[in-house]
């Protein structure tokens, strides 16, 4: 899918969230770590505001709530950025620890089938039977 907006705003934090807004197109980086780590950190953020502007309804409709979609784009983002860090020779993505068992079996799943919207429907699947 197209980038949503030309022109994307970045804040620095102290705080330890990154936040971002959809609407405004902005996130932030935070201030104390090195810039290959930031760099890390804005490819994550922006892969979060692409995910959230393209499937937030998608997910919604097949039954997602709010924490469970936030799940899903931090799972998703994981696994696609992965291969960008790697060529870029940046620091890995810092799933959380409750997503790495998660992350790696769907990694397998997107390394077998690169349709996008499979890994999607795949992770929904698996995020509404847990809990």
């Amino acid at each position: 899918k197209p980038i949503y907006s030309n022109i994307f705003y970045a804040s620095f934090t102290t705080a330890g969230l990154m936040p971002y807004d959809i609407k405004d197109s902005w996130f932030m980086i935070p201030v104390e770590k090195n810039i290959k780590r930031q760099l890390t950190i804005i490819i994550h953020e922006l892969f979060h505001l692409q995910i959230t502007h393209y499937y937030l309804k998608y997910c919604s409709e097949k039954g997602l709530n709010k924490n469970k979609f936030s799940e899903l784009n931090e799972i998703i983002t994981s696994i696609l950025i992965t291969p960008i860090l790697q060529k870029l020779n940046l620091p890995k993505d810092k799933t959380y620890l409750g997503h790495k068992k998660l992350v790696k079996q769907l990694n397998n799943f997107w390394l077998k089938d690169k349709e996008f919207i499979n890994l999607l429907n795949k992770i929904i699947q698996i995020l509404k039977i847990k809990h």
